[in-house]
């Protein structure tokens, strides 16, 4: 017969087993997937982003953010399942941020994880590109009143797009419909001064018009720095 364990082997090989399995997690973790992840994932998984709740596998990667990904996170896989195996897997534990626009103009949805930034369409059924987040915040204690701030200032930003916007929309009708009736006037009228003083009002209604998008142009530039601000304090 074997010798019984004593006490203290007993408690030796506990405190052995304790850590064996904490080591376990902090390699799932540091890979990115944990067990219940895992699970969830071979089940199928939903993305959602407020009122929209889309199937991952439904959700397509465009050849630019394909070519993004190996080359800003090189990859040493390059065949297409394989690169939308990586970003699916690191999306649907993604953090989001916020509607933004991206480097192109396009209006999308921007989630965080790690240092991986995914732009995606606003019914988020294509992701448009992945992005790289560079570390501007050193991990502190001071990292989440940091990020606090920021996203204070992105809740501002958001609004302010989103009343802008609104009174653009409404302007820019008027703006096209007197357009056109000046220039419908414009177009009967003989005589020349009439003319002149048509053209000079159409003008300044289609600078106005400009002003308006272009301003509108610079909160959402200063609304995407502050995502990746954002992001960057939650990738550190």
């Amino acid at each position: 017969m074997g010798k019984c364990l004593t006490k203290g082997q007993l408690n030796k090989m506990n405190r052995v087993s304790t850590l064996l399995e904490q080591i376990n997690n902090d390699r799932l973790i540091e890979s990115g997937v944990q067990h219940n992840q895992q699970i969830h994932l071979q089940k199928g998984e939903l993305l959602k982003c407020g009122n929209l709740s889309v199937p991952l596998k439904s959700i397509e990667v465009s050849q630019h953010a394909h070519e993004r990904a190996i080359i800003r996170f090189s990859l040493k896989y390059t065949s297409k399942s394989d690169v939308v195996k990586f970003i699916h897997k690191n999306l649907i534990q993604a953090e989001y941020i916020g509607q933004i626009t991206d480097t192109e103009g396009n209006d999308s949805h921007f989630f965080v994880r790690n240092k991986i930034g995914f732009h995606l369409s606003l019914d988020l059924r294509l992701i448009y590109t992945v992005i790289k987040i560079e570390d501007k915040i050193a991990p502190s204690p001071i990292n989440d009143k940091v990020k606090e701030l920021i996203h204070k200032e992105f809740r501002k930003l958001d609004r302010k797009e989103k009343a802008e916007l609104k009174k653009f929309e409404l302007f820019k009708r008027e703006a096209n419909y007197k357009i056109a009736e000046v220039s419908l006037r414009k177009y009967k009228t003989k005589s020349l001064a009439v003319k002149m003083s048509c053209e000079a009002l159409i003008n300044a209604l289609q600078e106005s018009l400009q002003e308006y998008e272009n301003n509108l142009l610079r909160i959402k530039t200063d609304k995407r720095k502050i995502a990746y601000s954002l992001a960057s304090c939650i990738a550190s």
